[in-house]
């Protein structure tokens, strides 16, 4: 049994399977999808019902949920923030401190509480930028 003990650089790690991506592209991705949450009509959670044929000529109700996308883009930013915290810097920490003390606010209005999430997203981007995770080659590079 070996006793020497390491650790993979989590900047880097790609799995250990076939199919693995990196801390940067994990975020990149997260960063995608908040966009796309964020970039849909919002509107409040709601359950609706759809009839359905049962096969004898009658009818039944089914009822499901559909998810507020408010909530679902206000969540994608705080699991994107999740991911990103061990990366804040000094830049990040007072806006990220004032944020969630505002949204700590039982009486916050739901616009408020958007466009909190909105500077908060707008945040974590500089942020993200400031770490380099946009990084791209350049045209002159070889793949290798």
């Amino acid at each position: 049994m070996d006793d020497d003990l390491s650790f993979q650089n989590m900047d880097s790690w790609k799995g250990g399977g076939s199919f693995g991506l990196t801390f940067k592209q994990i975020v990149l991705l997260h960063i995608q999808r908040c966009v796309s949450n964020g970039s849909v009509e919002w509107c409040g959670g709601y359950t609706n019902k759809k009839y359905k044929p049962t096969g004898s000529g009658q009818t039944f109700m089914e009822e499901y949920y559909i998810p507020s996308t408010k909530d679902v883009y206000c969540n994608s930013i705080r699991m994107l923030r999740a991911c990103m915290l061990g990366y804040f810097d000094k830049k990040i920490l007072g806006p990220d401190k004032k944020i969630i003390e505002a949204l700590a606010d039982t009486k916050i209005k739901e616009n408020r509480k958007l466009a909190l999430h909105i500077e908060w997203f707008e945040m974590l981007i500089l942020l993200a930028k400031r770490l380099n995770f946009f990084e791209e080659k350049t045209s002159n590079e070889n793949d290798d």
